[in-house]
């Protein structure tokens, strides 16, 4: 996933103790492996990609061999399922002293992270694009919406507990605090039947408007998001160039309204929404050639809308 809404330390500072859900588990009556000086093992082990000695990592090695001559090292044969150990003072395993899990508590938190996103994607109306667009006016120097960034958490949360101990209460508690179908209730449902809405959605008194590419560069993979708001009472053109190429914190845009008479000074082309005029906010994203460029067609007037829509216009390739 390379559009995080949340992060490793914010899932950890609103579960302190999420740790104690990790995926290790203690590993005793380890057996002597015949043949070797130092190693010893444990069969039908499961897959583990880590193993602990008193809460210390152990050296990865590739064969039996490898893990006799290498003290605090350990090797797993995914063909006869048994974890092999070497421990650090070559001496026998003590008891409740080793620790093994499938993978590294940052990396386990990391994957269930992702799938979360991938939860909480499912759950928001398939209109708004994906990846969910970034904060509007947010606080707090967040990328994300607080709903969305609290969503993910809880997600990663609940998903977190659950494959530690899916007869744990707490998981379905904190899913139902994002989606609680039955109840009706929780944050994504309440954006979902109009409760809530996010900072980029529009509101009755949003633009209509489009946005059309005129010159695309042969190696230009560059997109446009438009999205604001303002009660616009006349139509309006607004021309956008792109003035220095490359990629997004690299490349840089222009934008005219006067028919491209004049230009604006150039502006860096951000992964955050840029502000452009009148509450109209652009998003970039790909990589831009020079004088790549568009027309924003704003329509102008006050629109009516009973329910209303987020409007995102991508450029198609």
């Amino acid at each position: 996933m390379t559009f995080p809404y949340c992060t490793i330390t914010q899932v950890q500072q609103y579960f302190k103790d999420l740790e104690k859900f990790d995926s290790r588990e203690t590993i005793n009556d380890w057996t002597k492996t015949a043949g070797q000086t130092n190693v010893y093992e444990f069969a039908f082990s499961g897959y583990h990609g880590i193993v602990y000695e008193g809460g210390q990592a152990l050296g990865e090695q590739i064969s039996i061999a490898d893990v006799d001559s290498n003290a605090g090292s350990f090797y797993y044969n995914s063909d006869t399922n048994i974890l092999y150990i070497h421990t650090t003072g070559s001496t026998a395993p003590v008891d409740n002293e080793i620790q093994a899990a499938p993978m590294a508590w940052d990396d386990f938190l990391t994957y269930m992270m992702n799938n979360a996103f991938m939860d909480l994607e499912s759950y928001i109306d398939s209109k708004f694009p994906r990846p969910l667009p970034m904060a509007i006016d947010q606080y707090n120097d967040l990328t994300y919406d607080s709903a969305i960034m609290d969503s993910a958490i809880y997600l990663t949360i609940s998903k977190v507990i659950q494959s530690h101990d899916p007869d744990n209460p707490l998981w379905r508690k904190y899913l139902a605090m994002v989606w609680d179908k039955e109840n009706e209730s929780g944050i994504l449902w309440e954006y979902k039947n109009g409760d809530r809405s996010f900072s980029f959605e529009t509101t009755a008194d949003q633009f209509n408007g489009n946005i059309k590419q005129l010159v695309k560069g042969t190696n230009s993979t560059g997109v446009i998001q438009l999205v604001g708001s303002g009660d616009r009472s006349s139509r309006e053109k607004i021309y956008i160039k792109i003035s220095t190429a490359g990629e997004i914190e690299t490349a840089k845009f222009q934008y005219s309204t006067d028919l491209k008479a004049t230009w604006s000074d150039e502006i860096y082309c951000t992964i955050a929404y840029v502000p452009l005029i009148d509450g109209i906010y652009l998003k970039f994203s790909g990589t831009f050639v020079e004088n790549d460029e568009w027309l924003i067609d704003l329509i102008g007037g006050q629109e009516k809308i009973t329910n209303p829509a987020f409007r995102v216009i991508n450029i198609i390739n």
